[in-house]
């Protein structure tokens, strides 16, 4: 019998690279998918809305989307956050049964807000329409949006903790980036306006809302539900989020309605386009920070209480910010370098005259990147208090800021104070958290973001050089196949990076027990 033949020396490293891809693929195959359409499909969302409503009705109708996202988010009273944070590594049963019980008792909650906050939007200054404000079906259809909204989030949230990335991906695909598909068909059958936008954003959340129903609905079990999932729980764990929940409402829509009072909605709608750049980057980046959160949760849950920077914790906390920096240290680079080329696909040469405002929020991904993970830190070590106190302190201060600094300055004060109130209340989380604790310099490597926003820099700069009267979608596509291969010869994504997804995609994880 021949002897067995020896095994190369670098079979071992190349089944462990395999099997890393092979996780990433798992764990992040539908969040990349996502990721890609949502890069084709929000551009084109937002150009289609920019060249069907006029200036003004844009800048309404993006200052309700965003009013409405906010508060349904507010009258959760922090039940989503508690589901992601409590519900992982529990058996289904007790999972779809906490969801039932939060459905019952929060959604009448959810609907008396919409309904109030129907009442008074329409009175906001700057909401005249032909003298009148919101007209009552404005009204309403606005009131019906946020209840299917916070429906819809509310589901979402739940399919998180559940680590069901294909679900979550797809509902959220439809709910913000696809809804102008049925608005183009409207528009093509005569349909104009601010009143037809909302009617077909509605139709749109209702039929996205059916299928989520139909992808949670689970099993009845008759098992009584622990007192750690129950309503108390809930309370006790969300109440103390309220704070943090308002200042959230107050730093994403304050500078925008001290505006509206001031400028106007066509100065709204330059400073809502800029805006809404910089966070579609942050979301960017927030989509690979997601897959490490159920497993962040997952870890303090069955672990006994633990010191602070946990080896475990602490090499998931700097991957998911080593990985989020990446994304936002580039999109920060194409703010800068390629501003009017964004601009001009996204908004057209009507928005050109907004290229220097773009610079002042280029920052941006970069200072709520750090922001959410200082956030996370303190949810994880269940201090949602000081979230709260931190949050709504810097907003209060962003919100008087803002009413000195609009009237003289205009949009670029705003944005200004803007950054400023993000990067204090980065560091402030940061250092209530004792965030250090949770980094490691060998994971996170910082020389190597370095390398990799230089790298980008120089190629967007050359690329700026080289073909400076480029249309603006070959430019920025060129520019993002040039950069995107030098993140993994630089090593800011690694094949080691999602070695936690045979743990934490159902497809490939069992079912833990019920934490005791």
């Amino acid at each position: 019998m021949n002897p067995p033949a020896p095994q190369s020396s670098t079979s071992a490293p190349t089944a462990a690279r395999r099997s890393g891809w092979r996780n990433a693929l798992l764990l992040t195959g539908p969040s990349v998918a996502y990721l890609a359409l949502r890069f084709l499909l929000s551009p084109i969302q937002i150009r289609v809305l920019t060249s069907l409503l006029d200036k003004a009705d844009y800048g309404i109708i993006s200052l309700i989307a965003a009013t409405v996202t906010v508060i349904a988010i507010l009258a959760s009273f922090g039940h989503f956050e508690f589901m992601i944070r409590r519900l992982p590594g529990q058996p289904d049963d007790l999972q779809y049964a906490t969801l039932r019980r939060m459905s019952r008792f929060f959604l009448p909650l959810i609907l008396l807000v919409a309904v109030l906050t129907a009442v008074f939007l329409g009175q906001m200054p700057g909401f005249e329409e032909h003298g009148g404000g919101l007209s009552p079906p404005q009204r309403l259809l606005t009131a019906a949006a946020l209840g299917l909204l916070a429906f819809l989030l509310q589901r979402i949230f739940f399919l998180v903790s559940r680590a069901e990335w294909i679900k979550v991906r797809t509902l959220q695909l439809l709910q913000s980036d696809t809804w102008f598909l049925p608005f183009l068909l409207a528009y093509a059958l005569g349909a104009r306006g601010l009143s037809a936008a909302l009617w077909v954003w509605v139709g749109w959340l209702f039929c996205t809302n059916v299928l989520a129903f139909s992808w949670t609905r689970g099993t009845q079990t008759a098992s009584p539900l622990p007192a750690e999932l129950g309503i108390k729980a809930a309370l006790l764990f969300g109440m103390p989020l309220l704070p943090w929940l308002v200042g959230e409402l107050l730093l994403r829509l304050g500078d925008r309605y001290v505006l509206l009072a001031y400028r106007g909605p066509e100065i709204v709608a330059n400073y809502t386009l800029c805006a809404n750049i910089g966070i579609l980057i942050y979301t960017v980046a927030a989509i690979g920070m997601d897959p490490f959160i159920p497993e962040l949760s997952r870890t303090c849950n069955r672990a006994a209480p633990a010191t602070d920077g946990a080896a475990a914790a602490s090499t998931l906390f700097s991957t998911m910010l080593r990985l989020a920096l990446s994304i936002s240290l580039a999109g920060c680079m194409f703010m800068l370098v390629g501003n009017r080329a964004l601009l001009d696909l996204l908004g057209g040469t009507r928005f050109l005259d907004a290229a220097g405002l773009l610079w002042w929020f280029a920052p941006v991904p970069i200072l709520s990147v750090l922001w959410a993970c200082g956030s996370r830190l303190l949810l994880l070590k269940n201090r949602c208090i000081w979230m709260g106190v931190l949050t709504l302190s810097a907003c209060a201060l962003n919100v008087g800021a803002n009413l000195l600094v609009v009237p003289r300055f205009g949009e670029q004060g705003a944005a200004a104070v803007y950054l400023t109130t993000l990067a204090a209340l980065g560091g402030a989380t940061a250092v209530t958290a004792k965030a250090w604790r949770y980094i490691h310099p060998t994971t996170l490597q910082p020389l190597h973001l370095a390398a990799w926003t230089l790298v980008c820099a120089c190629i967007l700069g050359a690329l700026r050089w080289l073909w400076p009267h480029a249309p603006a979608l070959p430019w920025l596509l060129t520019a993002a196949v040039l950069c995107t291969p030098f993140a993994f010869l630089i090593g800011v994504i690694r094949a080691s990076d999602f070695s936690f997804a045979e743990r934490t995609s159902p497809a490939v994880r069992p079912v833990l027990p019920a934490e005791p």
